[in-house]
């Protein structure tokens, strides 16, 4: 992922936001709501947005797990780019990771 060079990085604070009108509940990175969307800066990687679904439906179903979590990850990740910003999921972790608004990175490939 691409770091924004001239610009600054994305605020946590405004993608909550955006996410909060989309219909998500977002909390802390260490919550306590079993299924729902976290954020934490990460200085390296930015403002990373995480999600779980339930531990019930993990154990029981885990097909259904992959598929609920890969269907919410599009999900967040079509808010997220819809808003302008430049979110990309990390196959490593399950995570997404939020840079900067996408014309800040044009102007930066430029």
């Amino acid at each position: 992922m691409m770091p924004c060079p001239a610009a600054p990085a994305p605020s946590i604070d405004a993608i909550r936001l955006e996410l909060t009108r989309a219909g998500y509940l977002v909390g802390a990175a260490t919550g306590a709501i079993e299924c729902d969307v976290r954020l934490h800066d990460d200085p390296v990687r930015g403002v990373v947005v995480s999600w779980q679904t339930a531990a019930r439906l993990r154990a029981r179903n885990p097909a259904a797990h992959r598929l609920v979590r890969e269907a919410v990850h599009l999900a967040l990740l079509t808010v997220l780019t819809g808003a302008g910003y430049a979110a990309v999921p990390d196959r490593d972790t399950g995570e997404i990771l939020v840079t900067c608004p996408e014309g800040d990175l044009a102007r930066s490939a430029a």
